[in-house]
């Protein structure tokens, strides 16, 4: 993971019109922006 090149952050978007906090849904919610690196795969134990 430290020798991978660094990425622009993405920026959370949220619905300006909704104005209760416990009326947000899923929809509600936009991430722009996120381009992620490719999987690390590594050994797990389970």
């Amino acid at each position: 993971q430290l020798s991978r090149d660094f990425r622009s952050l993405p920026t959370m978007k949220i619905n300006p019109e909704v104005k209760d906090l416990f009326a947000f849904k899923f929809e509600d919610f936009e991430l722009e922006g996120y381009d992620p690196h490719p999987h690390i795969k590594a050994a797990v134990s389970v």
